[in-house]
């Protein structure tokens, strides 16, 4: 039984199904993390189902040009990325088992957007908390699914922008190779635009 639910992102495969992305919470006040298909019609596809993660939100969707998708959100505190064959089933050639949570030893990172670089590799934007604020969060890992370490030698890069809290909520890739991440500051004042640029 569910005491809410919410629909995060939506993206349209080539052949013009819908996939979904989200989470409910259960009245247990379990979190879990979904992913649904589409037809074109709009009715449930039967042949697409994907296992659900309890303490999970999902909030971006990106499609390979395999048509594998990867799915980026949070799993009990962590910034998380999981990836599904087509049909569903999770890909046990992604970080040995489909699933990699990352910890920025925080007390709580999200993942909001995922892109797919051209060379394969992955980009995830979102935000890690602290105690009394959050900063801009990225991570980088390779096709198979693990840390990018080439990448800020770890493959993690945290960026303290204002003295406020940021959280990164978008992202984009542009032909250059630079990074835009846009979000938004919430201080005392309320909460305003932010976006910031990478190399």
């Amino acid at each position: 039984v569910n005491s809410g639910a919410f629909i995060n992102r939506v993206l349209v495969q080539p052949d013009g199904k819908y996939i979904v992305a989200g989470d409910f919470t259960q009245i247990s006040s379990v979190n879990r993390g979904r992913i649904a298909r589409l037809n074109t019609n709009g009715t449930l596809d039967a042949t697409f189902n994907p296992p659900g993660g309890a303490n999970a939100a999902v909030n971006d969707i990106a499609l390979q040009p395999d048509g594998k998708i990867v799915v980026a959100g949070d799993s009990s505190g962590d910034m998380a990325v999981a990836r599904y064959q087509p049909d569903g089933a999770l890909d046990t050639a992604f970080s040995e088992d489909g699933l990699l949570t990352i910890d920025f030893y925080t007390l709580g990172d999200a993942g909001k957007a995922v892109i797919m670089q051209p060379d394969g590799k992955l980009i995830l934007a979102g935000s890690a908390n602290f105690c009394d604020e959050a900063d801009f969060a990225l991570a980088r890992l390779t096709a198979g699914g693990s840390l990018d370490r080439s990448f800020e030698g770890d493959g993690l890069l945290l960026s303290y922008i204002i003295e406020i809290s940021d959280f990164g909520s978008a992202l984009l890739q542009q032909p250059d190779g630079k990074l835009v991440v846009a979000g938004y500051i919430d201080g005392d004042s309320g909460s305003d635009f932010l976006v910031a640029r990478f190399k």
